[in-house]
């Protein structure tokens, strides 16, 4: 059964540890721990404790599934709103006064398939000397992944069949994909294969790498069959 967490108003008089708090649990039948489906739209989220670990939506694990995040409200300035633009992220590429609200949402992903939150790059699992700190990805509610930023590195291999990093399930496609990526002024390109490996398939010129194309993914890897 599909949870929806719609039109509320989440703090404000108190300071919460979170806004929101989703975690999977034992089930007495096995197979229907997860929870999966959430909806969370139009819900206004006000100011949360100050601690580092205190966010507006937090997703523990992965049995929660496919959980997807749409347009919120944000209120109240403290020292932990905007300075994270994405989840699972270190470094914000934007400014902390930006007006944008899924850019001020504060979210802790560690569930599988999350819809509609930008996803750092330290969920890559990069490789080969790539990094990223400057990249990010989400997916949207058709199935269909963007990026975001720069993939980089010091000194990261460049030649074909290298793979730069790997996709997490829940944003691979379902057959493979060849993408244009952007090098200054050149193209290269890239091939996503089911797997999730991102692999050179012509060598770019630098490292300072964007991926320019949105492609379609296989954004359920399951289906929970009821309870």
């Amino acid at each position: 059964m599909a949870i929806r967490v719609v039109d509320n108003n989440l703090g404000g008089g108190t300071l919460l540890d979170h806004g929101i708090y989703l975690k999977g649990t034992a089930a007495a039948i096995a197979g229907h721990e997860d929870i999966e489906d959430v909806f969370i739209e139009g819900n206004t989220f006000g100011r949360t404790a100050d601690g580092g670990g205190n966010y507006d939506i937090y997703i523990a694990d992965e049995k929660v599934r496919y959980t997807m995040i749409g347009r919120n409200r944000v209120r109240g300035i403290g020292p932990h709103r905007g300075d994270q633009s994405w989840s699972d992220s270190e470094a914000a590429i934007i400014s902390a006064n930006t007006l944008d609200p899924s850019e001020l949402l504060r979210v802790f992903d560690g569930g599988l398939g999350t819809y509609g939150i930008w996803k750092a790059a330290s969920a890559l699992s990069l490789q080969n000397g790539w990094g990223a700190g400057q990249c990010r990805f989400r997916k949207t509610i058709d199935d269909v992944l963007q990026w975001d930023g720069n993939f980089g590195g010091t000194t990261p291999t460049l030649a074909a069949n290298t793979v730069i990093g790997t996709l997490p399930e829940g944003f691979r496609p379902r057959v493979a994909q060849w993408v244009r990526a952007r090098v200054a002024s050149e193209d290269c390109m890239l091939k996503i294969s089911t797997t999730g490996d991102i692999t050179i398939v012509t060598p770019p010129s630098g490292s300072a790498m964007r991926i320019v194309e949105q492609h379609p993914v296989k954004g359920r890897i399951a289906y929970d069959p009821g309870h």
